[in-house]
């Protein structure tokens, strides 16, 4: 019965508006799940019937008795029905952000303070979430708590990587967790670089600083570039205003530039600019020409210095208040005239 539920599942149950219900294709409805859908249907819950395992030629059918029944695989991903969240803030135009880093750096305790209440399964074991876990907020922002990113040596490991990576196509911002105690890993430099390879707004922030130990993440040792904003945070003392503030700055950010004002900031730095030989900027002008993720060309005869690629995309940050995206520099080949 409904008793034997958790606390957590239970007030699930009670308070969804669909109830999916999962059988085993192969071996059918047992007397728990007789008892459990009859629970379910008395208090007047919409039930969607899943019968998995229909890889087997041997699975049952189901007839009736349910508002919609699917046929699917789980092993193969055959016929999955999509039911998320994640679907929902997607199709609204409800930002999403999505929560990434290693397995147990507070990702999890960090989605509850958020969300505000106990969203995510939380657990000093390596690799508890394995599934994609969102939640809409005052049906504005969603988050979405990621799988841990793993060592890929075992199979499973590389399936849990997959699906995660699946669900941050739908992603609009990023917010990379790092332990704030932890010595730093190869996973974290993997986590930072995925993210700053992605179109999307990054954000790195160093969790649990409520242990307050002697070692610390070295910013500098990470490299990270000026434009990425950095947050402290403590997920289990709900410690998280700081994140908040951050990312809803990132999502009221426009990323439109002015052509005008990017040409006048060009004028103002271009005496300490130069191009890939060290000779003198000669840079005629720039102009955005993507925005989502942002890409401005420069044209000139030759290619800029990279450090001066480095100033130069630090500076229209700054000046246009891009915290948080990724500016790329494309070269673009002044054409002289022919006379």
């Amino acid at each position: 019965t409904i008793k034997d539920f958790d606390s957590l599942t239970g007030r699930y149950v009670l308070q969804s508006d669909v109830i999916l219900y999962v059988i085993n294709g192969t071996i059918g409805f047992t007397n728990v799940d007789i008892n459990l859908i009859d629970f379910l249907r008395k208090n007047k819950k919409t039930i969607y019937c899943i019968v998995n395992f229909c890889d087997h030629k041997d699975h049952i059918t189901v007839n009736g008795g349910f508002d919609k029944i699917f046929y699917v695989s789980g092993t193969h991903d055959v016929d999955i029905p999509i039911f998320s969240n994640i679907d929902h803030a997607h199709n609204q135009n409800i930002p999403i952000i999505a929560l990434i880093g290693r397995t147990n750096v507070g990702k999890s305790t960090l989605m509850n303070s958020l969300v505000k209440f106990h969203r995510s399964k939380v657990s000093p074991i390596h690799g508890t979430t394995r599934d994609t876990v969102s939640e809409i907020v005052n049906n504005r922002i969603c988050y979405m708590d990621t799988a841990g990113y793993l060592n890929e040596q075992y199979f499973v490991n590389h399936i849990i990587n997959r699906k995660r990576d699946q669900s941050l196509q739908y992603a609009n911002g990023l917010v990379v967790i790092l332990d704030y105690n932890q010595p730093v890993s190869q996973l974290d430099k993997q986590c930072i670089y995925y993210a700053l390879k992605n179109n999307l707004f990054t954000i790195i922030c160093f969790n649990k600083t409520d242990l307050d130990k002697t070692t610390h993440h070295s910013i500098d040792y990470l490299r990270i570039p000026s434009w990425i904003p950095i947050v402290y945070t403590s997920g289990k003392n709900n410690k998280v205003g700081q994140l908040i503030e951050q990312i809803n700055k990132c999502l009221k950010i426009n990323t439109n530039i002015n052509t005008q004002k990017l040409n006048k900031l060009l004028l103002d730095i271009k005496g300490k600019l130069q191009m890939c030989d060290n000779s003198p900027c000669t840079i005629k002008y720039l102009v955005q020409s993507h925005n989502n993720p942002i890409k401005i060309s420069y044209f000139a005869n030759k290619k800029l210095h990279i450090n001066s690629m480095k100033f130069l995309i630090k500076n229209i940050c700054e000046t246009f208040k891009l915290s948080g995206y990724r500016i790329e520099l494309l070269f673009k080949q002044k054409q002289s005239k022919k006379y």
